[in-house]
Protein backbone atom coordinates (compact mmCIF):
# COMPACT_ATOMS: atom_id res chain seq x y z
CA UNK A 1 0.00 0.00 0.00
CA UNK A 2 1.16 3.47 -0.51
CA UNK A 3 2.72 5.63 2.54
CA UNK A 4 3.52 8.88 2.91
CA UNK A 5 2.38 11.91 1.12
CA UNK A 6 0.96 9.61 -1.60
CA UNK A 7 -1.50 7.84 0.45
CA UNK A 8 -2.97 11.57 1.99
CA UNK A 9 -3.09 12.82 -1.83
CA UNK A 10 -5.77 9.09 -2.42
CA UNK A 11 -7.43 9.79 0.63
CA UNK A 12 -8.04 13.39 -0.27
CA UNK A 13 -9.04 12.90 -3.88
CA UNK A 14 -11.04 9.75 -3.80
CA UNK A 15 -13.27 11.66 -0.97
CA UNK A 16 -13.43 14.56 -3.65
CA UNK A 17 -14.84 12.31 -5.76
CA UNK A 18 -16.90 10.35 -3.69
CA UNK A 19 -18.68 13.38 -2.03
CA UNK A 20 -19.07 14.37 -5.62
CA UNK A 21 -20.50 11.58 -6.27
CA UNK A 22 -23.35 11.56 -3.61
CA UNK A 23 -23.86 15.42 -4.52
CA UNK A 24 -25.00 14.32 -8.38
CA UNK A 25 -26.98 11.09 -6.99
CA UNK A 26 -29.08 13.05 -4.45
CA UNK A 27 -29.78 15.51 -7.82
CA UNK A 28 -30.76 12.49 -9.74
CA UNK A 29 -32.98 10.80 -7.44
CA UNK A 30 -34.40 14.00 -6.97
CA UNK A 31 -35.42 14.58 -10.74
CA UNK A 32 -36.60 10.80 -11.19
CA UNK A 33 -33.54 9.82 -12.26
CA UNK A 34 -33.45 6.51 -10.56
CA UNK A 35 -31.53 4.00 -12.43
CA UNK A 36 -28.55 6.69 -12.95
CA UNK A 37 -28.63 7.48 -9.44
CA UNK A 38 -27.84 3.63 -8.18
CA UNK A 39 -25.20 3.49 -10.54
CA UNK A 40 -23.87 6.72 -9.02
CA UNK A 41 -24.65 5.00 -6.11
CA UNK A 42 -22.62 2.06 -6.59
CA UNK A 43 -19.17 3.79 -7.22
CA UNK A 44 -19.90 5.99 -4.68
CA UNK A 45 -20.31 3.58 -1.99
CA UNK A 46 -17.33 1.43 -3.21
CA UNK A 47 -14.79 4.44 -3.05
CA UNK A 48 -16.43 4.96 0.65
CA UNK A 49 -15.75 1.55 1.40
CA UNK A 50 -11.94 1.34 0.76
CA UNK A 51 -11.01 5.02 1.51
CA UNK A 52 -13.27 4.40 5.17
CA UNK A 53 -11.71 1.44 5.67
CA UNK A 54 -7.80 2.32 4.94
CA UNK A 55 -8.44 5.77 7.13
CA UNK A 56 -9.89 3.83 9.92
CA UNK A 57 -7.50 1.25 10.17
CA UNK A 58 -4.47 3.32 11.94
CA UNK A 59 -6.29 6.81 12.46
CA UNK A 60 -4.70 6.48 16.17
CA UNK A 61 -1.22 6.33 14.75
CA UNK A 62 -2.08 8.62 11.53
CA UNK A 63 -4.62 10.90 12.61
CA UNK A 64 -3.62 13.27 9.17
CA UNK A 65 -5.50 10.83 7.65
CA UNK A 66 -8.26 11.77 9.45
CA UNK A 67 -7.74 15.42 8.43
CA UNK A 68 -7.12 14.64 4.38
CA UNK A 69 -10.91 13.04 5.04
CA UNK A 70 -12.18 15.75 6.34
CA UNK A 71 -10.67 18.23 3.88
CA UNK A 72 -11.53 15.91 1.08
CA UNK A 73 -15.14 15.90 1.94
CA UNK A 74 -15.47 19.40 2.50
CA UNK A 75 -13.98 20.16 -0.97
CA UNK A 76 -15.85 17.49 -2.42
CA UNK A 77 -19.30 19.02 -0.84
CA UNK A 78 -18.08 22.79 -3.15
CA UNK A 79 -16.83 20.46 -6.49
CA UNK A 80 -20.28 18.55 -6.16
CA UNK A 81 -22.25 21.63 -6.29
CA UNK A 82 -20.18 23.23 -8.86
CA UNK A 83 -20.57 20.58 -11.30
CA UNK A 84 -24.04 20.13 -10.50
CA UNK A 85 -24.10 24.10 -11.60
CA UNK A 86 -22.46 23.56 -14.63
CA UNK A 87 -24.35 20.53 -16.17
CA UNK A 88 -27.67 22.58 -14.83
CA UNK A 89 -29.72 18.88 -13.98
CA UNK A 90 -31.15 20.35 -11.04
CA UNK A 91 -32.10 23.76 -12.80
CA UNK A 92 -35.19 24.09 -15.07
CA UNK A 93 -35.62 27.69 -17.19
CA UNK A 94 -39.14 28.61 -18.48
CA UNK A 95 -39.43 31.61 -20.68
CA UNK A 96 -43.20 32.51 -21.07
CA UNK A 97 -43.62 35.23 -24.06
CA UNK A 98 -46.87 36.29 -24.49
CA UNK A 99 -48.97 39.23 -26.12
CA UNK A 100 -51.28 40.77 -23.27
CA UNK A 101 -50.12 42.91 -19.85
CA UNK A 102 -49.18 40.41 -17.28
CA UNK A 103 -49.27 42.10 -13.64
CA UNK A 104 -48.96 39.21 -11.48
CA UNK A 105 -47.80 35.26 -12.03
Amino acid sequence: MTSGIGIYIIIFSCKIIEVSFATLRMVLITKGEKFKGAIMALFEITIWLVVSANVLSNLATDPMKGVMYALGYVVGNYMGSLVEEKIAIGVITATIITSSKITKL
